[in-house]
């Protein structure tokens, strides 16, 4: 597709998306959810550990991740459309194990910050699971 023909159609890019109003003007949008997987509608109020989706592959995308883009507008394709600074907070990341020391992914808790490149996270909120679950 064209870069004009991308832009006018968002599903392109971000696949099965959500935007969640956090309110303070930053919207947060979660994209290339699995197909199917949407549990949430327009209008729904969410909260912290809801449910809203699942990770996918969908729109462009070739291996399943999660979109995560906070801007300043609900409507990613608006002309005037910017990012905006967001933390995350309370989560568990679970790093790469050493393939030589064949150990469990080592696990870390995070109170606020950014995930290392490569890691994968799950909420917090209760004791860092071991190894296994």
């Amino acid at each position: 597709h064209s870069l004009l023909e991308t832009l006018e159609r968002p599903e392109w890019v971000f696949g099965n998306f959500v935007v969640v109003d956090v309110g303070a003007s930053a919207f947060i949008l979660l994209g290339h959810l699995r197909h199917g997987s949407i549990a949430v509608a327009p209008g729904q109020l969410v909260s912290a550990g809801d449910r809203i989706g699942e990770c996918g592959n969908s729109g462009n995308a070739q291996i399943p991740h999660l979109h995560l883009q906070v801007m300043d507008r609900s409507d990613p394709t608006h002309p005037e459309v910017r990012g905006v600074p967001g933390l995350l907070m309370d989560y568990v990341a679970f790093s790469e194990p050493d393939e030589r020391e064949r150990s469990p992914a080592p696990t870390r808790r995070v109170e606020a910050g950014d995930p290392l490149q490569g890691s994968v996270i799950a909420p917090g909120g209760g004791d860092v699971p071991g190894p296994g679950g």
